[in-house]
């Protein structure tokens, strides 16, 4: 599912965790509910095509990530020359990330 609302976004920046890998920047908060939510925001695309195209790539990523993962409200930071590579690095990278902050959660 998505996450909308600017107030949703602030609080999942504001009252969350954060994860970083390979130019992506993951915010999550626990949401209390059976399924996670995610929001996309690309930043220094040097068109709208690229950004675009990077937010299609980032957002399919992330649902399929976020699936075996409920209960998170997450936004998802990435820069738009990020998504220029294969499909398994975005994957790779944003799974890191996710693992990262979802480990300083747990802690």
């Amino acid at each position: 599912q998505r996450l909308r609302g600017r107030s949703r976004f602030a609080a999942v920046r504001a009252g969350g965790v954060e994860g970083r890998n390979s130019g992506l920047r993951v915010s999550l908060l626990p949401n209390g509910e059976g399924f996670s939510r995610a929001a996309i925001a690309v930043v220094r695309a040097p068109g709208s095509v690229q950004r675009n195209r990077a937010r299609r790539r980032l957002r399919a990523a992330a649902g399929s990530l976020l699936a075996e993962r409920p209960g998170y409200d997450v936004v998802v930071h990435g820069r738009g020359d990020r998504a220029e590579g294969t499909y398994g690095a975005l994957v790779a990278a944003l799974s890191a990330a996710v693992d990262q902050a979802a480990a300083k959660v747990r802690a």
